[in-house]
């Protein structure tokens, strides 16, 4: 008797064998898939969500320091304003000035009786002109001029460059002037005017 399996039987056998191996690989495939998708799973869990909430974080603190840069921006226009009506009050004092570097000065003016008296008895007093500030203010200061316009001085123009004597111009006399041009010439090359009344600096007893 022959135990030779028919060529059908062979066939199968064979195609069985293929069928698993391709099952085999399939499921293979499957399990990989499945390991690569929770490895990936297990990474976003561990690396990218932590990635994630530092990003978000990161964002947050720049929303928050945008905030306060406009608060910041918002507090410097207020202080400049602040500065600026300071500033402008300041000079609104009368023969007040400020320079560019934020020193106060005023024109002032003097007058000391010599015990002398004019012809027709007049009391004669020595009156100044002369810048009052703190000495490191005079330094932002580089000459003054002054123009005495009236008919009893015979030099109405003087021109001080003395820091020591507060830039003052002297004359002797028995009256001020209600109107002194006065000139202030700072470092820079910055020069303020002034219509200066004497009088009014000497007080209300001379007006």
């Amino acid at each position: 008797m022959s135990t030779e399996k028919p060529d059908d039987d062979l066939s199968f056998e064979a195609a069985l064998g293929q069928l698993t191996r391709h099952s085999r690989t399939s499921l293979y495939l499957v399990l990989t898939g499945i390991v690569f998708l929770l490895g990936s799973v297990y990474y976003s869990a561990t690396r990218l969500r932590p990635l994630e909430e530092e990003i978000n974080k990161k964002r947050a603190e720049l929303e928050q320091l945008a905030e306060e840069e406009a608060a910041q921006k918002q507090r410097v226009a207020e202080l400049q304003q602040q500065y600026q009506t300071l500033k402008n009050n300041t000079e609104k004092l009368y023969a007040v000035r400020v320079t560019p570097d934020d020193k106060v000065y005023e024109i002032k003016a003097t007058a000391q009786a010599s015990g002398q008296k004019t012809a027709d008895g007049k009391p004669i007093y020595s009156f100044s002109v002369y810048v009052n500030s703190p000495a490191a203010t005079l330094t932002a200061i580089r000459d003054v001029r002054y123009h005495f316009e009236h008919d009893t001085f015979r030099q109405k123009d003087y021109r001080s460059t003395d820091r020591n004597d507060k830039f003052a111009a002297r004359y002797n006399g028995w009256g001020c002037l209600d109107s002194v041009g006065v000139t202030v010439t700072l470092s820079d090359g910055t020069e303020h005017d002034f219509d200066f009344n004497m009088c009014r600096s000497l007080g209300p007893q001379w007006s």
